[in-house]
């Protein structure tokens, strides 16, 4: 595989792993899944991927201590390759009809990225 080409799949596998908040994840152990996904790479090179990619998408880390933990930013915009179709749109609405009043808050909580994307693409909103 070209460098550039395991660069990206590398960091797409790293941004998979990435929990939303409040769950967080620190930098030794998503360097360790990566490790577990067959990419050879030093702490350091998941270090500067998790830098690089704060800079692009909405990915937070607190520190404690010397200790990094990362997670996606409350509220960010679930990422979806491919995108959402207005057909599967349309399921997560009224997925999200039926079960608001029988799951907790939390669960809701977690799920609200995704009933916010499909309400965007039933509006038109591609992107």
């Amino acid at each position: 595989m070209r460098k550039s080409t395991e660069t990206l799949t590398r960091q797409w596998n790293l941004l998979k792993l990435i929990p939303s908040y409040p769950r967080m994840v620190s930098t030794s152990d998503l360097h360790q899944l990566i490790l577990d996904e067959g990419f050879e790479v030093e702490k350091r090179t998941t270090e500067r991927d998790l830098d690089n990619l704060s800079r692009s998408f909405p990915l937070s880390v607190e520190t404690s201590g010397r200790t990094n933990m990362w997670f996606w930013t409350a509220g960010a915009a679930s990422l979806e390759i491919p995108s959402m179709s207005p057909t599967t749109a349309l399921m997560v609405k009224l997925a999200e009809s039926y079960l608001t009043p029988l799951l907790p808050s939390t669960a809701l909580t977690l799920l609200t990225p995704y009933f916010e994307r499909a309400e965007s693409v039933l509006a038109g909103n591609r992107y």
